[in-house]
């Protein structure tokens, strides 16, 4: 997707903004890397974020559910949020296969240069 049909989607002040902001980084949200330097680890590894994302991903398909469950029910009336939500499910989940789509093909090319 091109940035001229970006813009076009989001109107022409959407990207445009933020590309003017100012690129600043508040104090409170740069990394303390003084442990590291200390010899300490962090227990923040791969492992857990790729199990972070795995959670996150199943609780936006049981939150989707739910509300598909709500609106046919009739508790919930605007169809909008029911799709809303079953499209962040299904972005989620493609976007989870994608990535582990890409670490099962540098896993078999790092096998295949030991070989």
């Amino acid at each position: 997707m091109s940035i001229q049909s970006i813009q076009s989607v989001r109107g022409n002040s959407g990207l445009s903004d933020l590309l003017e902001r100012k690129r600043t980084i508040p104090l409170e949200k740069v990394p303390d890397h003084t442990d590291a330097l200390r010899g300490e680890k962090k227990t923040e590894g791969f492992n857990n974020l790729l199990s972070d994302m795995v959670n996150e991903v199943n609780e936006l398909q049981h939150t989707a559910g739910d509300k598909e469950k709500q609106f046919l029910r009739g508790e919930i009336s605007d169809v909008h949020e029911v799709m809303i939500a079953g499209e962040e499910a299904s972005v989620a989940f493609s976007l989870l296969m994608e990535i582990r789509n890409k670490l099962l093909d540098a896993y078999k090319e790092v096998m295949r240069m030991r070989a």
